[in-house]
């Protein structure tokens, strides 16, 4: 019954499906036609993507709505949002973080099925489509105006690509999101800045085989921006006083 409603939503498996990817000889195709293999396979894992997603939402689905039970009866309170991550969990191998991610992404794929759509059309591709769920999360509590953003967004990609033939890149998508969000949500800006703010932090990444680190901030933007303006600063009056060494060089 499950496959059933799968198929019902987003019917066969595209044209381009396994077997005829399977059946290709990849080591003797000209450039052309790997650039088109690995597009077409991109198409389909979107619709896979898709599919897979369909399956997790109907399994969450399938979990009762635990009612309260009378006063003075025993109660045994179950979590129906943990058994199912647990479930996902043990069938996939995976982390709990990892199952959660993926019931939450065939969440708002289930909520939303437009953006379900445009990925087993091949129209979205499987990244684009989680950084729209991943930008779009702090509204999840408004079910409605979220859905008004995502689809808002959905119809200025589909007149990019028929102006243009091309998509949106990733860094495209998250600005643009963002853009969205904000307007939408005016009061977010000053819950971001405040999250940011307590979320303050310096970090350092060290790769000692390669000889290599990385140090950096994060922070609100102002702050942020006003360490850099104060480096770059400095970097700028050694170059102006003849240091040769290379902005970057100067700035480190």
């Amino acid at each position: 019954e499950e496959l059933r409603t799968i198929r019902r939503a987003f019917g066969e498996v595209p044209a381009l499906g396994v077997p005829a990817l399977a059946g290709v000889d990849v080591a003797s195709l000209d450039a052309d036609a790997a650039l088109g293999y690995a597009l077409a396979a991109a198409r389909l894992a979107g619709w896979v993507a898709a599919a897979e997603s369909a399956g997790l939402a109907r399994l969450r689905r399938t979990y009762p709505v635990l009612e309260p039970a009378p006063v003075g009866e025993e109660v045994h309170h179950l979590d129906a949002d943990r058994l199912v991550v647990h479930e996902v969990r043990a069938a996939y191998g995976c982390s709990q973080v990892a199952a959660l991610a993926k019931i939450t992404f065939a969440e708002f794929l289930r909520d939303i099925p437009a953006v379900a759509a445009g990925l087993a059309a091949g129209v979205l591709r499987l990244e684009h489509s989680r950084r729209l769920a991943r930008e779009t999360a702090p509204m999840a509590g408004n079910p409605g105006l979220r859905t008004g953003v995502v689809e808002e967004l959905l119809a200025a990609h589909a007149q990019c690509l028929r102006a243009t033939g091309s998509a949106w890149t990733m860094r495209q998508w998250s600005r643009r999101t963002a853009r969205a969000v904000l307007a939408a949500d005016p009061s977010r800006a000053e819950q971001a800045t405040a999250d940011t703010r307590t979320e303050r932090r310096v970090w350092h990444n060290a790769d000692i085989a390669n000889g290599q680190g990385v140090f950096g901030l994060v922070g609100p933007v102002q702050e942020t921006a006003a360490c850099h303006a104060a480096v770059d600063a400095l970097a700028r009056q050694w170059q102006a006083g003849g240091c040769a060494s290379s902005l970057d060089q100067l700035r480190f």
